[in-house]
């Protein structure tokens, strides 16, 4: 299976992108498959915008895929496309394709960056000879119903054999730019004194407040009985709390210093591998569930923090003011204060009072913003929820 970078719950996706990710899951182990990859600054005045899929192959091409669900229509009236957005199938794919070769361009540095490919997938359509093709794409950037069941063939045709520009290692060291802009699923292999096989979905979690600032960070956990394949005939079931505690405390002790390191058969393996792509599709579902709700209590106990915090500087304020105000008011019209002071230290006096009465002056306004300004501090505007690892844990009698 090919490595998964995926940022996009598939049950939040349309069928057709669903579909095309589940062919693209089945390139094998040394190929590179992002979907829902990032791109652009997200500063300024460009937006950070969101692609469907980036594949790396091990050659180092890179190929920007766009997605679309049906035969693609233009109204002439209104120039609107038959389409969710109505925007022009081919500018949404040339958008992330010029995303994807600035962020290459960008790791780059002052070298080359590789070549990339752009194509538009239509997994629902199937074109014949006499077919009109979109006009501003070729039929080389087009993926049809046969073209993504022969995938490999297409690429071979279609994009292995452009110039890369750049030697293949060279090329895939670049291209790890996209790994690390989006993420990536690790994936660990593990055996365990335990008899049963054990898969763990690992997902993060990331609340952000304004200006992108990161207010809470935490790992989300999804475990389940492994079940091959061939065998299985309804989704993977997440386990309970017990289950899950004592899978999670297998995995921690398999990568603890001196655990068993004893590799796993090659039947084992490729079996393992060849399914990772529908144990991540099958246990997302359940990981978007456990991060939503984690989400709204981190969400709660941030209110929770910014009120204590907005309160507190709200008491300190006071008692200043109370403070200042008893000082001001002691050092005012009464000169018997001022008796046994010096020149210097009148004039200290005096200058200690006119700064005291600007701060009166001012510390209403400094009570109305101050606390709210932390409150808002800790109010989200935004979050990622991501999965990052997959781990199995084999029996060591398996």
């Amino acid at each position: 299976m090919a490595l998964w970078i995926c940022s996009r719950p598939p049950e939040k996706c349309h069928p057709a992108e669903v579909h095309v990710a589940e062919r693209l899951s089945r390139l094998p182990d040394d190929w590179i498959v992002s979907w829902g990859f990032r791109y652009g600054t997200g500063g300024g005045t460009e937006p950070e915008r969101e692609g469907d899929f980036a594949v790396q192959s091990p050659s180092g091409h890179v190929c920007a895929i766009e997605v679309k669900s049906g035969r693609l229509r233009q109204f002439a009236l209104t120039g609107f496309w038959e389409s969710r957005d109505r925007d022009n199938p081919a500018d949404q794919l040339h958008a992330e394709w010029h995303g994807v070769i600035a962020l290459l361009e960008s790791a780059a540095g002052h070298g080359t960056a590789p070549l990339v490919h752009r194509a538009l997938a239509l997994p629902n359509v199937a074109f014949v000879g006499g077919d009109r093709i979109i006009g501003q794409l070729s039929r080389s950037q087009l993926l049809d119903q046969c073209d993504l069941e022969k995938f490999p063939a297409w690429w071979s045709e279609m994009v292995a054999k452009q110039p890369l520009w750049v030697s293949a290692a060279d090329a895939r060291q670049i291209s790890s730019r996209l790994e690390q802009r989006n993420g990536r699923v690790e994936r660990k292999l593990a055996q365990s004194d335990d008899a049963i096989p054990r898969v763990v979905l690992l997902g993060r979690l990331a609340v952000y407040g304004s200006g992108a600032a990161r207010l809470h960070e935490e790992l989300i956990t999804v475990t389940a009985r492994w079940i091959e394949s061939a065998d299985r005939k309804n989704p993977l079931t997440p386990y309970g709390r017990d289950a899950e505690a004592k899978t999670i405390s297998l995995l921690q002790e398999s990568l603890k210093p001196g655990a068993s390191t004893r590799t796993l058969a090659p039947a084992v393996l490729q079996l393992l591998q060849t399914a990772m792509a529908r144990d991540i599709l099958e246990l997302l579902p359940q990981l978007t569930i456990r991060g939503e709700a984690a989400r709204a209590d981190a969400e709660k106990l941030l209110a929770e923090r910014g009120r204590i915090e907005s309160e507190a500087m709200r008491k300190t304020l006071d008692d200043q003011r109370r403070r200042v105000l008893l000082k001001y008011e002691a050092t005012g019209d009464d000169q018997s204060v001022l008796l046994g002071f010096s020149d210097d230290e009148r004039r200290q006096l005096s200058a200690d009072r006119r700064h005291w009465q600007r701060w009166l002056t001012n510390v209403d306004g400094d009570l109305a913003r101050g606390p709210q300004r932390i409150a808002d501090f800790y109010r989200t505007r935004s979050y990622r929820l991501e999965p990052v690892g997959l781990a199995y844990l084999w029996p060591v009698t398996g």
